[in-house]
């Protein structure tokens, strides 16, 4: 469904953005104080304008970032180059080898929480020292 864009509303704090930095601006000059105006109205229109995360369009998918600490779950990008993939080439892993091993230690954990489970209803295996 492709969405017409001269119908999107533009919210009113950014139609009346515009008009309010020039106010600001020319007040500063008069007033002589048009370096720190401009400063700040510079921050002001960079935060409502620029440091939003967001597509323009309803209908696109939001896109994974270059930078992995600003994705869900830290989700890499496919061919990133990290040190994990650095050892698992000198390894030799291949990638099938990774997700089976990954796989194999999901299975470990779950065999673990149930025996932790079915322990926790009895006694338990005495002590660890012995």
């Amino acid at each position: 469904m492709v969405v017409d864009g001269s119908r999107q509303k533009i919210p009113l704090h950014r139609q009346f953005t515009p008009y309010l930095s020039l106010f600001a601006l020319i007040c500063g000059h008069k007033y002589n104080f048009f370096i720190p105006v401009f400063c700040i109205v510079l921050c002001v229109v960079a935060y409502i304008y620029g440091f939003r995360n967001h597509t323009p369009w309803p209908s696109e998918k939001p896109e994974l970032s270059a930078y992995s600490v600003f994705n869900p779950n830290q989700e890499e990008l496919l061919g990133t180059l990290s040190a994990a993939r650095i050892d698992r080439e000198m390894r030799g892993i291949s990638q099938n080898q990774v997700q089976h091993m990954k796989t194999q230690q999901q299975q470990q954990q779950k065999r673990e929480q149930q025996e932790a489970g079915s322990s926790s209803r009895s006694w338990g295996k005495g002590n660890k020292l012995s």
